[in-house]
């Protein structure tokens, strides 16, 4: 199995058009929504490719901040996190950080996009390595393992509220776990959520609710919300 990324762009638009940040799954507001305007929706041919890059296979979307993209392939066997240039495709560096994962019915590779805050990136292995790295070298700043695999592995992507990384761990210890991004310090945890299920709705979100901000993880049969910051 092989996953080739292309950025495809719309050339007559780039120049005076300025690019938000898109700094981890689902975008700055965790909605899928770009406020961008002005791109085009109908063509007379095919877009013209920008650049193309084999990494590997995986699930990842992109996470961009400033002129970089960062995603996950699979490299020489191995789980790999990228920092790619945005206009070029040119891996500016790659951070090999857990074990190819193979699973012959879901499809290989990491599950999670990565997310961008405060000058250092965060993604979830498929196999429970959570990983904080320098957005700028790739250099490992902390990293935890979580050993409840889900069916189909570690799927969530991480979300970074107020100075914390929330994680759907599973297991019987804590269905989320909040840590320090810092230092990878636990904060709080709550919920048990036994042996996790396939996380194609085993994502973490927030939301408003009562004008507080929530982190939500769904299971098979249970969900929890804590409020992001106090896990209370």
């Amino acid at each position: 199995m092989r996953l080739i990324f292309s950025i495809v762009a719309v050339l007559e638009l780039v120049a005076g058009v300025a690019g938000g940040d898109w700094p981890h799954w689902r975008g700055p507001n965790h909605d899928g929504l770009s406020p961008e305007k002005g791109l085009r929706t109908t063509w007379d041919a095919p877009p013209p490719k920008v650049w193309e890059r084999e990494i590997g296979p995986a699930f990842s979307s992109f996470a961009c901040v400033g002129d970089r993209a960062y995603t996950c392939g699979t490299l020489d066997k191995q789980q790999t996190l990228l920092c790619l240039k945005a206009d070029t495709g040119d891996v500016l560096w790659k951070r090999p950080f857990e074990p190819r994962y193979h699973e012959p019915q879901g499809g290989d590779g990491t599950r999670a996009t990565p997310a961008v805050h405060d000058g250092r990136v965060f993604v979830i292995g498929a196999l429970g390595r959570l990983l904080c790295a320098s957005a700028d070298t790739g250099e490992e700043v902390w990293s935890r393992q979580f050993n409840a695999k889900p069916e189909w592995g570690y799927s969530g992507s991480v979300l970074v509220e107020n100075e914390l990384v929330i994680v759907p761990v599973g297991g019987p210890d804590a269905a989320l776990l909040a840590l320090d991004a810092k230092t990878g310090s636990e904060v709080w945890r709550c919920g048990v959520s036994g042996r996790a299920k396939p996380a194609r709705r085993g994502r973490v979100k927030t939301s408003h609710l009562r004008r507080l901000r929530f982190a939500v993880t769904a299971y098979a049969a249970s969900s929890w919300r804590q409020e992001a910051v106090h896990g209370e």
